[in-house]
């Protein structure tokens, strides 16, 4: 199983995939039922998808898989920030 597997690469791929899949799902159930909620929410509900895998590696001690994890997180979430602060800011 790839859970079993402890390797930064691995965590990497796995921290990209979750929130790009979970955030696609995501998106097409709020488009097909006509919920009011903005791109910027669904996109920072399929990044914290990954609070999901870090715990899954973490209870198999898979060390470097949940670095690559957070690396991507933490890259993704940057990411977010960048594409979706200017609209944020612009509220307050």
């Amino acid at each position: 199983m790839i859970f079993r597997k402890n390797n930064l690469n691995i965590g990497l791929g796995m921290g990209i995939m979750l929130p790009m899949v979970f955030f696609g799902v995501l998106w097409g159930i709020v488009n097909l039922l006509n919920m009011p909620f903005k791109m910027r929410t669904v996109a920072l509900i399929g990044l914290c998808a990954n609070i999901i895998l870090i715990q899954a590696y973490s209870k198999t001690r898979a060390n470097e898989s949940v670095r690559g994890i957070v690396l991507a997180t933490a890259g993704m979430a940057v990411l977010w920030f960048v594409n979706f602060g200017e609209e944020i800011m612009a509220e307050f």
